[in-house]
């Protein structure tokens, strides 16, 4: 079983002779269970979840967010077939008035960054590990809120944001075997744009609208220039209602220890991805509803007709805030892994600290 773990690799990407076939399945993946639990490629749009792992499809959302924040995930890939072939994520973000920067981090393996890993035999039956791993380092800025925090008032536009971002992604992918193996470096320099307005409809009730746009891989392959690593145009709305706590009479948890904004939140959301090589198209469509910014349910529908993978994705998640300073979040997802693949499991750990406020502890 561990041996033919190379077969499923060429029944997801057909082309299992080129470099960039390894990188394509492996840079396609959405790490984020969130966005999983939702569509998979509405990540594009998922602004509300302070976990660094829900940036990767678009850098410019970063930039919504304050403190220190890390995700984490390490999943058995595909679990009902294998248990030696590993996805790892772990990355790490800086936020702080509208600027941000988020870096590689631990992710239970080796490595940093995002990492799919397993073992192979090498023809001799001698099992050798092999590797495809991303360190990405992801810059974002929101002009509006850096200049309402700096050069304004906090109530210069306040309804609108406007957020771009750049990631850039150094690539190794490690392949051994008796036969033919390989080691190689390759570059993807990624954009994302975000727009969101805010309206307060009522005392009780806030709507927020988003649209987003990601391209990955700007910068083709330093080994084959004809072809690209991995590159898609990602295109997503989504609108929110929440219901703020404030504004209701709900006596029955203490905001001193168990912080929450809202009483109650709806949100959807859609998109569109595009491979600029191929006339390939990828949709997803996602709903999400939460209580006391602590418990959330989520759904959504993943079509990708070329890859013979169109299913439904459902997940969960928990997150538990400690006087709005220091929150902690597990999230957990499920969606349709292939054509012969009913389902592929997967969780993901967030923790975020608020640092400028931690002294009030």
């Amino acid at each position: 079983m561990k041996g033919i773990v190379l077969i499923i690799l060429v029944l997801f990407t057909g082309q299992m002779y080129c470099y960039y076939s390894y990188g394509e399945i492996f840079l396609a993946m959405e790490p984020s269970s969130i966005n999983i639990a939702m569509g998979e490629t509405v990540g594009v749009v998922n602004i509300w979840h302070n976990n660094p792992l829900t940036f990767y499809a678009n850098p410019a959302i970063a930039a919504l967010h304050e403190g220190i924040s890390y995700g984490y995930k390490r999943d058995v890939w595909l679990e009902e077939n294998f248990d030696d072939v590993y996805y790892s994520g772990g990355l790490i973000s800086f936020g702080y008035k509208g600027i941000s920067l988020t870096l590689p981090a631990y992710n239970g393996s080796k490595r940093l960054g995002l990492d799919f890993e397993g073992m192979i035999e090498d023809g001799t039956s001698t099992e050798v590990s092999w590797y495809d791993n991303a360190l990405i380092h992801n810059v974002a800025i929101s002009p509006l809120e850096i200049y309402r925090n700096f050069f304004g008032t906090e109530e210069m536009l306040s309804n609108l944001d406007f957020n771009i971002g750049v990631s850039y992604e150094n690539i190794t992918v490690y392949y051994p075997s008796e036969t033919w193996s390989f080691k190689d470096n390759f570059k993807s320099i990624n954009i994302g744009t975000l727009a969101r307005y805010t309206n307060e409809i009522s005392d009780y009730i806030v709507f927020e609208g988003i649209a987003g746009y990601s391209r990955f891989n700007l910068k083709e392959s330093n080994i084959f220039n004809y072809e690209p690593v991995y590159s898609h145009n990602n295109y997503g709305v989504a609108s929110s209602f929440s219901f703020p706590a404030v504004n209701y009479d709900i006596g029955f948890l203490d905001q001193e220890i168990f912080h929450y904004t809202n009483l109650m939140t709806y949100r959807a959301l859609a998109s569109y991805k595009t491979d600029p090589n191929s006339s390939s198209t990828i949709t997803g469509f996602g709903i999400e509803g939460g209580f006391l910014d602590a418990l959330f349910l989520r759904a959504g529908r993943h079509i990708d007709k070329d890859g013979n993978r169109e299913g439904n994705t459902y997940g969960f998640g928990i997150k538990l805030n400690y006087k709005s300073i220091i929150s902690l979040s597990y999230n957990y997802s499920v969606n349709r892994a292939g054509e012969h693949v009913k389902s592929q499991k997967a969780y993901d750990l967030g923790l975020s600290i608020d640092a400028l406020r931690i002294k009030g502890l």
